[in-house]
């Protein structure tokens, strides 16, 4: 597998998705979701010492789970089936280029330009939480500084393993089904499991059902709720630091590993569906000048 040839073809992908009004119109909602999180109806009002990084946390975790979620599935499993009409898939045949090499050049097309919206949107994100949800006056720069790491943490955390997930997820289905319909019902269904574990809560909490739906959650934000939103709604039980612990941490790597197991299926799926020797060396003709007459 040559890194150089995947990079490649994930530049491709890259431009391809920047061209798309999917992508945009991910830019254009997410914004205004992102206000109605931090400072609009859906804003977290807790006390404690640690209420303002978990209100940052909360707001890029959902949006994340709720608005880049969605797009990213789409992109993700319209990817290869897009390439299908093409017949891409004969041009591999004349070409050294290796169906792994294409498959996580696709994917990592996807990943990357969507990432990088997310990473963006921690620009709006600080003016909303620094400046318009703030009620001191002068001190943007200091605040934004003092934070500067919570963002990044949620963003490493919470956003890119939940996209990872997403993305691959949606690109196995895609790859495997090439039906646009099932394509489509992922985002659907992500919704709908995502409303089921953040809202059943078994009693008394720490069961191992609450343990199982916490691992379960995709985008762990049952696990941030669960201890530090909840809590953080009073000033008696809000005041201890935000930090992570190892539930969240297995969540998180079971995230990931979902997600590259589904690609890395892709890859031995879509092997097997163009069939031949792919990748092989395209053999020169000899050709040998007649001599003249």
């Amino acid at each position: 597998m040559s890194p150089r040839r995947t990079v490649a073809v994930a530049r491709l992908e890259f431009s391809r998705q920047w061209r798309r009004p999917l992508f945009w119109a991910f830019l254009a909602l997410i914004v205004p979701v992102s206000w109605a999180i931090a400072n609009g109806p859906f804003a977290f009002t807790g006390e404690g010492a640690a209420a303002h990084s978990v209100a940052i946390a909360r707001g890029i975790a959902l949006g994340t789970a709720l608005v880049a979620g969605w797009f990213v599935a789409i992109a993700a499993g319209l990817a290869i089936i897009g390439d299908v009409g093409d017949r891409v898939g004969e041009i591999l045949h004349s070409t050294p280029l290796l169906p792994e090499e294409y498959v996580w050049g696709k994917f990592l097309g996807v990943l990357s330009i969507f990432s990088l919206g997310v990473a963006a949107n921690l620009i709006p994100e600080m003016v909303f939480f620094e400046v318009l949800g703030s009620s001191q006056d002068g001190q943007v720069l200091p605040r934004i500084a003092k934070h500067l790491g919570d963002y990044f943490e949620t963003l490493v955390v919470f956003a890119l393993p939940s996209l990872f997930f997403t993305a691959g997820l949606s690109f196995a289905i895609g790859e495997r089904t090439r039906h646009k319909t099932l394509v489509y019902v992922v985002p659907v269904a992500l919704v709908a499991w995502l409303a089921i574990v953040w809202t059943v809560h078994p009693a008394p909490r720490g069961t191992p059902i609450d343990t199982l739906l916490t691992i379960v959650d995709p985008s762990g934000y049952r696990w941030l709720s669960e201890n530090w939103v909840a809590p953080h709604m009073t000033t008696s039980n809000g005041d201890s630091p935000m930090t992570l612990d190892r539930l969240l941490a297995t969540n998180r790597a079971l995230v990931a590993i979902v997600g590259a197991t589904c690609v890395f299926w892709c890859v031995t799926s879509y092997r097997r569906s163009i069939g031949g020797d792919v990748g092989a060396p395209v053999p020169t003709p000899d050709v040998r000048r007649s001599p003249r007459r």
